[in-house]
Formats: structure tokens, sequence, C-alpha cells
């Protein structure tokens, strides 16, 4: 046995046979030397049978079918109603074969003259036994895959938990699912070659919040080195890294570890460990898992960051730029409104009903709003106003289909409110569950084959049941050669390889090969096998199974091609560059030819034709432009929900040509992605499942490119003041100077940034600055205002 494998378990196999049976007893013709792995009972009836079944854990039942010593038959129909699930096989000869064909037998054992061939009845229980137990097994892994996605779904959607309590929840339940005691997450400067833990669950020393470590003593390094495909999996460091910098002085015996981005840059990792080595491995499942909670928190950093960034810009120069903001309406103490910008605007026209140009300033809110009235925008805005007391909350309006995050600052004039659409992020709960669905589209429990080859004479043995499952027609049993002609050219070499290695060395062997099931069905195969001995320690024979794992490797190729393109959407340089991606991941991922992308026009309220793929346009040269609300194209911009046509000349009076099937995706509020097919009913819900996910991603790339867009925006219009104005840091040191201000100054207004704002006046004046810092430090910029007429006047 291989260090750290876990024993096989003995088959545990009750026997029913009287006494009086003719030919040999099974339970004799079942033990020999070459098996030891089975377990027998025997019994000579079925109550006794019930009596075993209801005390002990039993993995497989054999009785016999020789009437009228033994019914079988009747035996077997007594025990389906009580154990459904237990696999049982007939054993009876040839005379009453056909009887026991219609039963609901697992398998059929023939007996010649009371005998059986010992080795394939033993391969034939431990076949059924194995597809029982791996059912079991899948299903309970099928359940702890949705509890997991359910358990990580309430942590990130609950509006309650703060980020940093969502992260130590995060940390505490990766722990908990990987097995897991160390977790945590890590800022990182590559340039620097720092580490900092910014948060961590466990008991090592060396790891816990706020311990900093240089970079190149660190697991860590490796994780976000540029060679380096992320997550990095550490099985069994003392014998990967012993002269490791990071082993020596981490200790750490596992290590799996996520790169995570923020905006482009580096940010840090997400790290799980263990003092022990890992047995066994890591499992490509729990590899995408700590991608999706590293993806979670990305997605959060970035949404950190833009909210810090725009809230500090919003709060430092609001005055300046007269409360320049994304959304924004004021109201006098009778609710009317008095100011609204122009973004606000479209909001309040579209909430009251009007139609475009309305004049907005002086309607009564509740008047045109009267589906707001008691809602929690009623209540919170009374309550800021009535209480002095600024609110912020977040709330859906059923009547636009959009959730509003808001923030209402109360004055004795009357109410500021600022509010902005977040029901893409609040979208994200329902991402979340939809990833979950298809993460649970999997594969049905596989098939499995039986085979042996002798030694000797390189015979081959196969199952009835291999023959199915490769495909494969024969009179009889394959040659050696032939046997190994069913794999693909360039894999064949290794199954020889493992088949040589398990008869010289008496080792076991797994390997995974591809085989062609039909002239265009390239398909995979997971083949293990176990050399036999005989009493001198010889290797008489190699037996094995098969097993078809085509639907778990496409499913690992469609998930690492799914992270690759959402790597190449982050990296997009502009929308045009997004957009192209977009089309070519289709095609790449899917092999889906024909595909569009139509981007909302706002200002027109249209989705006109943004980029098609050559077939595409080669189906629909000249791609009409839709109003955003028009045909399935609006109606799935509308929604926000996919839409899947299975056949467009019925569906709808649009020409599509030869194209027959549709899907469409909503791209947020950014567009549509279109997929088509020549044929009809071209796609199940596994396609619309994971192209929905190549669509969610893009939409998340197409929200990052605008945030990005806002900011320069804002950023040039802060370059462009006509007027003196300066900031300061805590420390008091200027982080922006305005040109005019510079120029009055006599100084280039970068060599500014980083100076105090004392060492600019006279000696004699540092007092009088200082002073006014002071206050403005412990007051409101109302009561203390210090602006740049002040610094000149004192520079003079």
């Amino acid at each position: 046995m291989v260090a750290g494998e876990t024993p096989k378990l003995a088959i545990r196999t009750l026997l029913i046979e009287p006494d009086t049976a003719e030919g040999e007893a099974l339970a004799s013709q079942l033990t020999y030397a070459e098996r030891d792995d089975f377990d027998l009972r025997t019994v000579a009836s079925l109550g006794e049978a019930r009596t075993v079944l209801a005390e002990e854990q039993i993995d497989c039942v054999v009785t016999r079918h020789d009437p009228p010593v033994i019914d079988g038959v009747e035996i077997l129909s007594a025990l389906r109603d009580d154990y459904t699930d237990l696999p049982i096989l007939l054993a009876t000869g040839t005379a009453y074969a056909d009887h026991v064909l219609d039963s609901s037998a697992t398998g059929i054992v023939e007996m010649t003259n009371g005998e059986v061939h010992e080795g394939f009845v033993a391969n034939q229980i431990e076949s059924v036994v194995s597809r029982v137990h791996e059912r079991r097994q899948y299903e309970a892994q099928l359940e702890a895959s949705q509890e997991t996605l359910e358990r990580l779904h309430r942590i990130t959607s609950d509006p309650d938990t703060s980020f940093t309590e969502q992260v130590q929840q995060m940390l505490a339940f990766g722990s908990d699912v990987f097995g897991m005691d160390i977790a945590f997450l890590a800022r990182i400067d590559d340039e620097a070659g720092d580490f900092e833990v910014v948060a961590a669950a466990g008991d090592h020393e060396l790891i816990q919040a706020g311990v900093t470590s240089e970079l190149s003593e660190t697991y860590c390094r490796r994780t976000v080195a540029d060679h380096t495909t992320s997550p990095l999996a550490v099985q069994n460091a003392p014998d990967d890294m012993a002269d490791d910098p990071a082993f020596k002085k981490f200790g750490l015996g596992c290590y799996l570890g996520a790169q995570i981005n923020v905006n482009g840059e580096l940010y840090g990792t997400l790290c799980f460990a263990d003092n022990d080595p890992r047995q066994p491995g890591f499992s490509e499942d729990e590899k995408a898992l700590i991608e999706i909670i590293a993806q979670w928190l990305r997605q959060q950093l970035e949404q950190r960051e833009y909210r810090r960034e725009l809230e500090t810009a919003r709060d430092r120069f609001e005055q300046t730029l007269e409360r320049v903001d994304d959304s924004f309406f004021a109201v006098d103490t009778d609710w009317r409104v008095t100011y609204v910008n122009e973004v606000g605007k479209e909001v309040l026209r579209k909430a009251m009903g009007l139609g475009d140009g309305a004049d907005i300033v002086g309607r009564h809110l509740w008047e045109n709003i009267p589906e707001a009235v008691e809602t929690t925008f009623y209540q919170q805005y009374h309550h800021a106003l009535e209480a002095q007391e600024s609110v912020s909350f977040e709330s859906y309006f059923d009547p636009m289909d959009v959730w509003f995050e808001v923030r209402a600052y109360p004055d004795e004039e009357g109410l500021s409110v600022y509010f902005t659409d977040v029901t893409e992020r609040k979208g994200q709960e329902r991402e979340l569950e939809r990833f979950q669905n298809l993460l649970n589209q999997t594969e049905r429990v596989a098939d499995i084959g039986g085979w042996e080859i002798n030694i000797e004479t390189m015979d081959v043995f196969w199952t009835e049941h291999l023959f199915d499952l490769l495909g494969v027609e024969y009179d009889e049993e394959p040659s050696y050669d032939e046997a190994l002609d069913v794999y693909h050219e360039a894999d064949r070499p290794v199954v020889e390889q493992a088949v040589e290695e398990a008869i010289d060395a008496e080792e076991p062997f797994d390997v995974e090969l591809r085989y062609w099931k039909s002239d265009d069905d390239l398909r995979w195969l997971r083949v293990q096998g176990v050399p036999i001995t005989n009493d001198d320690g010889e290797v008489v024979m190699v037996r094995g199974s098969a097993q078809d794992v085509t639907e778990r490797k496409d499913r690992e190729q469609t998930l690492n091609a799914l992270l690759s393109a959402s790597r190449t959407f982050i990296e997009a340089a502009n929308e045009d560059a997004l957009v192209t991606a977009l089309i070519d991941e289709v095609e790449r991922i899917f092999d889906y030819d024909i595909a569009s992308v139509r981007l909302h026009d706002g200002d027109a309220g249209t989705l006109p034709p943004t980029k098609f793929s050559p077939q595409a346009r080669e189906h629909v040269p000249e791609p009409p432009t839709y109003n955003d609300d028009e045909g399935v194209i609006g109606h799935t911009f509308q929604s926000k929900e996919p839409l899947v046509i299975d056949s467009l000349s019925e569906a709808t009076a649009v020409d599509y040509g030869q194209v027959e099937s549709g899907l469409f995706f909503p791209l947020g509020d950014h567009g549509v992605l279109s997929v088509g097919s020549v044929e009809p009913d071209a796609f199940d819900e596994e396609d619309v499942a994971l192209v929905e996910l190549l669509a969610l991603t893009a939409a998340s790339a197409f929200d990052r490119l605008e945030r990005e867009t806002e900011m320069r925006q804002l950023q040039r219009i802060l370059n462009h003041l006509e007027e003196k104005v300066f900031l300061l840091a805590e420390d008091g040191e200027l982080t922006f100077v305005t040109e005019p201000l510079a120029t009055y100054l006599g100084r280039e207004s970068d060599h500014l940034v980083g100076t105090t704002l004392t060492s600019l006046v006279p000696p004699t004046e540092q007092s009088t600055i200082e002073d006014a810092l002071q206050t403005i430090r412990t007051a409101s910029s109302e009561n203390a205002p210090l602006n740049a007429d002040a610094l000149c006047g004192l520079y003079r």
C-alpha cells in the first residue's frame, strides 16, 4: 500500500443458499487466495437473511435460484420491498436463466453444475458494490457541495454583516470546508517585497492579523509569481519545499493559495494551510471553490475601494463642484423638489411617470410618487427630517424594479438625498445562486466495466458492459493489441507502460486516457489496474476497471476556460477591446461562431449592433437597431433575464436568415449578448447556464470600465477648476493644488503636492495656520472654513 492510502475495506457479502443445494457451496467458491477482501456470511433461508440484514451492514446479497429447492426470484422480490438500493445477484443455471431475466436483480451469476467462475463472480460483486458506493458517495458529495454553496451564499448575502465580519466568516468557512486549521488574507507589496496578514484564523503565531514578513520568506511569493497559475496548491511541503525559506520559517505542511487583484493591480492572496501534509491532494472542485471565494473578495475590495475613492472625492469637493454626484435631489420642508442633477432627473422622471424634458423642480415628492408612500423611502426621509439625523439605507422600489442605496442629509431648510442604483450588486445574490445551480448540474454516476489480462498468454477478458462502454463490437474477446487499439494513438503508450510496470514492479496504476467511441466522438476513460500474484509472488494476472470520465474532464476544461476568460475581461483596456474579447471567448470556449453584442445607447434608448462575429454578419448582413424595449433583444435587456428561443422563425418576425435557435443574455445595464445556431432546439439548460456565467463576468468587466471612466471624468473636472483650491491630508500636507493657486504662489503644482501648508507662509504666520487646521479637525466645514484666499493673504 502507498503511504497515506486508505486501506481497502472488505466487501460484506450475504449468501443465501440451503444446505441441500447442488454443487459446491458458493461461500467456498468465493473464498480463495487471490481474493481476501470478501467478508462472507451464509444463511439458508429468507428469514435468516432478514435477521442479518436488520442487524448488520451488508454490501451485497447473492442468492441461489434453483427451484424447487430455493426460489431466488421470490427472495429477491421480498427483499426489494425493504432494501431498494441493496445490490442483489441471482446465481442460477442455464435452465432457469430466462425466468430471472425480467426480475429486478442487480445482476445474474451463471452457474454450471452448481459452480461458478470464481474470479468473474468476485469481480461482478466488487463491480456492483463499487457502483452503489460510488453513487452514494456522489450523492453525499453533491449534497455537501450544495450545502457548501448555501453556506457561502449566506455569508456573502447578509446585509447586516460588515465586510470585516464577512472576511472572518469566509476564512472560518474555508477552513471547515477544506479541513485545514489555518486561513488568512494577506496584503502584498510586490515591488517592496512586503507581506502583511490582514485577517487570519488559526493558532499559528506567525500568521495573525497585523503580522508582517518578508515576501521572499513566504509561501505566497509562489502564488503571486508571474509563472504561477492561480490557485497554487502544495500538497506535501516537507517533501516539495524542504530547503525553501518559507517552509523553514512557517513549517506549513500543505498550502492552497489564490491571487487577488483589485482593479488590475495585485492586492494580495487568500490562503488556507495546515501544519500537516494534505492526504489526499487538492481536488479540482476545491481549487474552483477557493477561486470563487477569491473572486468574491476581489469584487468586494474593488467595490470598497471605489466607494472609498468616490465618497472621499465627493466629501472634499462637494461645495466646490456644487454637489456633483451620480444622482442627487433636494426637497424643502414641504417635500417639494428644490434641486435635482441631470442623472437624478432621469430617475425621478421615470418614478413620476413623466416624459423626457419634464421639469422636476417644484413638484411635491409624495404626490408625484404615491407608490413610495409608506415605503422605506417615506419612513426614512421623514425620520431624517424630523429627527435632524442623517440616514443611510438600501431599499427596493417595486414600480421601477430597482434597488437603491440612499444617503439623506437633513438641515433646517429641507433634505439632501444622494442615491445610487445598486440593482446589480443586489443581483449578485442571484448570480451566486445561478452559479450554484451551474455547479449542481453534475454528471450521472459513471458506468464501470471490468477487464483482466492473463500474463502468461496475454489473453484479454472484458465484461459485457465494457464492450458497450467503449462502443466496440467483437464476436469474441479482443486480443491484447486490439484492446490497446481502442485508445487514442497518442495515449496508447501510457496504458502500455502502466501495464508493464504493473507486471514488472507489481504496482497498481490509475491513468486517464482518450478513446474513440465512434469516428467523431473522442472521450476520456479512467483505467485502473491491480497486479494479481500467485503463491510464489509472481504476477499472473492484471485485473481492473474502466470508467468514462468525459463529463468531468469537460467540466474541468470549461471551468478553466471561464476563469481564463474572466482574466481576459479584467485586462481589457476599453469597451471595444472587451466586446471583441467577449465575442472571441464565446467561440473559443463554446465553439459558437454566430455571436453578437449590442451595447445600450442610453441617450437614444436603443440597442444598436456593436460587434458581430463573421458568421453572424454573414447570416444578418445589415442588422437593425432596436429600441431598448423592442423584440427579444429589448425584452432581454429590460427583464435582465436570459432568453432561450428554440425556433426564431416561429417566435419572431425578424429575418435571421438560416439561424434557427437563439440565446440572449443581458450584460447588466450595458447591453445584450446574442448567440445563434442554424439548428433548431440547439441549446440545453447546461449551455444556457455556462454562457450566462460568461455574460455575468463580462457585465462585471463593463462595470469596472464604467467606474474607471467616471473617476477619470471627475479628475478632469478637478484639473479644470479656475479657482484657487487646495486639499490637505490629515498631517497637513498638500494632496491637490489647482493651477490658479500654484501660479499665484509661483510654484509648480506637482512640486507643491507633498509639502506642508505651514511651509508656504512666513514663520510668524505658521501658528495662525496651525490654529485654523486644528479648528477644522474638530469642527464641521461650515463652521470653520479655510480657503485659498486666506492662504494667499498670509503668503503675501
